[in-house]
């Protein structure tokens, strides 16, 4: 062991900060953050537009899509769930709320994204690997 590997934690258990952000609650069940056993964490790219009033979302440097998609955080609950439940393009809907702002804590309720316009990649500006998965492909 160096005397850097001795002098050096990656975790320190006397550090009282949580490691796992705020990220407010869930936006399918509501659950507020639970640190303790189901943390919200899990990011999830809606395959909606944003309304204009909302600064920004997600985009892709790959295909030139601006940072106008909409974002849902889910407990570890959910998004286990999800990834057996969640198999079509209108999964989204089921969501309560969906994340707008700066913050990922601040909320909207989920029918303001209804009748926005769909979101996505063109991945034909895409590189080929990058094709071979594509958020097409995967709901969550």
């Amino acid at each position: 062991m160096s005397e850097f590997d001795e002098d050096f934690e990656l975790f320190d258990d006397d550090d009282e900060a949580d490691p796992i952000p705020d990220r407010g609650p869930c936006c399918l069940c509501g659950e507020a953050a639970g640190f303790e056993g189901n943390p919200v964490r899990t990011f999830w790219m809606l395959p909606v537009k944003l309304p204009d009033d909302v600064p920004h979302g997600w985009g892709c440097f790959g295909c030139g899509l601006e940072a106008r998609g909409a974002n849902a955080v889910l407990c570890d609950r959910c998004a286990e769930r999800g990834e057996k439940e969640f198999t079509d393009d209108e999964s989204w809907k089921r969501l309560t709320h969906y994340c707008a702002g700066n913050d990922s804590r601040d909320r909207r309720p989920i029918a303001e994204l209804f009748d926005r316009p769909r979101w996505a990649h063109d991945m034909s500006k895409h590189r080929e690997e990058d094709r071979r998965y594509s958020m097409e492909d995967s709901i969550l």
